[in-house]
């Protein structure tokens, strides 16, 4: 059956979808073998399925074995009658098929007769979709979808992975020149930010250069060249300033604090000579206010923190073996002035026990233990001789000791020679 043989070169070539195949020879089946190729490819004509080249060559390579030129003529000439839609619905006249002869195609129905094709009754069809009756059995359809072409793979242009490459190359070569180009510019900045900070450290403005130095690691990070040394210097500008402070042992503790966290900074390396100078310039400050302080309490609160001090100067980390010795007679006059402060505390401490126990024995009348009491503390601290307190216990045991004596008749016995 011819109109078989055209569904089955529509499936093969991929002119239609397999539903809209499906449903066509399920019209087939309805209609019988009275329906002709050229009624099939009105139908797929007329809803915009098939072309009127496609329909023409189609029916023209079917018939081509078996009708005379004229009939190929014939069966175009069919074809080329029919009107594609213009605007929504179109009407087509009837077109009577030719006789043609069927030759046996696997069917056991049919022979090897003349058949005559009955005239098919075209409809209006909408442009987009099926007419609901059935052009080929007249029984009901439901709406199809047109064929979908199906858009072939673009063939792979042995350019496009040259071009990929390139475009990346391209990007990635930009990336380094914006990345180098931005750690030369970052490179300058950071250099001229830190000469900036390191003039003001040079010219003791501290705290400026310590606000320096924070913005600095704020915008370079930790991670810069510069970076140990400018978190060096924000400690030794917060020392600095403690040292400039009016109590000296505010410059200890903060040193207590804050050094540790610099012990193992490359920065440190530049810095410990200052360092050095500045915990014995702490430690000249404290032993000078211990002298000063006439509290036996202050004093000896000033030398513990005097004893904190030097032992940051005893620490190699924050001096060296060569930094001692350049400072040894600093180091040796801060010794020997905590001797003598410590010298006066005992001196103090001693006076005050001192005096207690002379108002004790005085209270007593016993005027000769007061004297004793006297005589070994300026034994041991002469320079006490003259102190206003042991001078007005001695006035008063003196005037103690007035009344003590008593008038006698009694003359002394005379020696004989």
């Amino acid at each position: 059956m011819l109109a078989n043989e055209l569904i089955d070169q529509l499936e093969r070539r991929g002119l239609l979808d397999q539903e809209i195949i499906e449903a066509l020879r399920e019209q087939l089946d309805q209609g019988g073998a009275r329906v002709t190729p050229e009624a099939v490819a009105k139908l797929l004509v007329d809803n915009g399925q098939l072309t009127r080249f496609q329909a023409t060559k189609l029916i023209g390579e079917l018939r081509s074995g078996e009708y005379t030129d004229d009939a190929t003529v014939a069966a175009e000439e069919v074809i080329e009658d029919l009107d594609i839609v213009d605007d929504d619905v179109v009407e087509v006249e009837a077109v009577d098929a030719m006789p043609v002869e069927v030759v046996g195609d696997g069917f056991s129905d049919f022979d090897g007769e003349a058949v005559e094709a009955i005239p098919v009754e075209a409809v209006a069809v909408e442009a987009v979709a099926i007419a609901s009756d059935d052009m080929l059995s007249g029984a009901p359809q439901r709406d199809r979808p047109q064929a979908r072409r199906t858009k072939p793979e673009p063939k792979e242009n042995q350019w496009d992975s040259f071009k990929i490459y390139g475009f990346l190359g391209i990007i990635g070569f930009l990336l380094l020149s914006g990345g180098l180009l931005y750690w030369i510019l970052s490179r300058g900045n950071a250099d001229d930010s830190i000469q900036l900070a390191n003039k003001l450290y040079d010219d003791q403005v501290w705290l400026e250069a310590q606000k320096r130095y924070d913005e600095f690691l704020d915008t370079f990070g930790d991670s810069n060249e510069h970076s140990s040394l400018a978190r060096t210097r924000i400690t030794m500008t917060e020392l600095y300033i403690a040292k400039d402070m009016a109590d000296p042992t505010v410059a200890t503790e903060k040193a207590i604090e804050k050094l540790p966290g610099i012990e193992d900074e490359e920065g440190l390396n530049e810095e410990r000579g200052n360092l050095a100078a500045l915990l014995v310039d702490v430690a000249e400050n404290i032993v000078k206010e211990a002298k000063e302080k006439s509290d036996t309490v202050a004093k000896r609160k000033l030398l513990e923190n005097l004893d904190q001090q030097l032992a940051l100067t005893a620490n190699p980390q924050y001096m060296t073996g060569a930094m001692r010795t350049t400072l040894s007679g600093r180091l040796k006059e801060i010794d020997e002035a905590r001797g003598r402060v410590e010298r006066e505390i005992q001196r103090n401490e001693q006076l005050d026990k001192s005096v207690d126990e002379m108002t004790k024995f005085l209270a007593e009348k016993n005027t000769k233990a007061a004297y004793d009491v006297r005589f070994e503390l300026l034994r041991s601290f002469p320079e006490l001789g003259d102190n206003e307190r042991l001078t007005t216990l001695i006035t008063k045991a003196s005037a103690i000791q007035q009344q003590l004596v008593e008038t006698t008749a009694k003359l002394p016995k005379l020696i004989e020679a």
